[in-house]
């Protein structure tokens, strides 16, 4: 007799194999997408309750100022007015480009700007604090 060392696997145990690793990429997969849109939410809260603030501070009569505090996702670090038609712009260290821009209404971008293109804040520990206030013969909301 014939002594060689054979490996013989199943058809069935191959096809098991292949479908353990599609299943385990699906599953990676799967998580990615979840965090990344974890991540959209919290930035679409933060410009949401935001936009919410500037308005209550706007429609009050009389002068008005309050310290508020917002949470942002760690992947944002950098949250920058511009003087165009979204003056909000939403930065991660790890790209160049915006991760979201958005319009925020009732905003005096003159206040903001101080005579510069630009005027960014950092985040820190993923939170951000602005104090929003009006004053009597200005319509429009002044951020510090």
């Amino acid at each position: 007799m014939n002594k060689r060392g054979q490996l013989e696997i199943s058809f069935g145990m191959i096809f098991s194999i292949i479908l353990v690793i599609v299943f385990i990429a699906f599953g990676i997969y799967g998580i990615i997408k979840l965090i990344s849109l974890q991540s959209d939410a919290i930035i679409n809260r933060f410009l949401s309750d935001f936009q919410e603030d500037v308005n209550s501070i706007w429609k009050s009569q009389l002068y008005s100022s309050d310290n508020y505090t917002y949470n942002l996702p760690s992947n944002v670090n950098k949250l920058c007015f511009k003087d165009k038609t979204d003056n909000i712009f939403l930065y991660s260290e790890d790209s160049p480009i915006e991760l979201k821009s958005y319009k925020i209404n009732y905003l005096d971008l003159s206040s903001i700007l101080n005579g510069k293109k630009e005027q960014c804040f950092d985040s820190y520990k993923s939170k951000v604090t602005f104090s929003i206030e009006k004053i009597e013969g200005n319509p429009l909301v002044i951020i510090r």
